[in-house]
């Protein structure tokens, strides 16, 4: 089970942040929209239906990324104009994780909660150096 302290939540994000949130239609990818909007945030979220899309949207999502249709490191680098997103929740891991490192902008958090693809069975801690990004679980 996924833990989110309501009584402090998420601070890595404020007014004018955007952030990346795989699966956005799951449970804890709905709450996690829903707070990113109340800090003020842009949110752009992954999703693989339609339907998970509406969902996605009815909770305050800006932007919608159908993984199965688009390749979502080109998306999020399309509407952030290149900049990329201050926070990436993700937690499907395996095969989102490199492209969600590449989102972030310099300085970004990259917040790990779930495995839905398999875990992350190698990675250089070095890559990333370059956007002097962190790294959670």
């Amino acid at each position: 089970m996924t833990r989110i302290n309501c009584h402090n939540p998420p601070t890595l994000l404020k007014e004018g942040d955007s952030c990346l949130i795989h699966a956005a239609a799951s449970g804890v990818g709905l709450i996690l929209t829903q707070m990113a909007k109340n800090a003020g945030a842009t949110v752009i979220s992954t999703v693989s239906t339609q339907e998970k899309a509406e969902l996605a949207l009815a909770a305050g999502a800006d932007e919608v990324i159908l993984y199965s249709d688009a390749n979502f490191e080109t998306e999020v680098k399309r509407i952030t104009n290149g900049a990329g997103v201050n926070v990436v929740y993700d937690s499907v891991r395996k095969t989102a994780f490199d492209k969600s490192i590449e989102c972030l902008q310099r300085f970004g958090y990259m917040v790990l909660y779930g495995n839905a693809s398999g875990p992350v069975t190698q990675f250089n801690p070095a890559t990333l150096g370059p956007k002097g990004s962190l790294l959670t679980e």
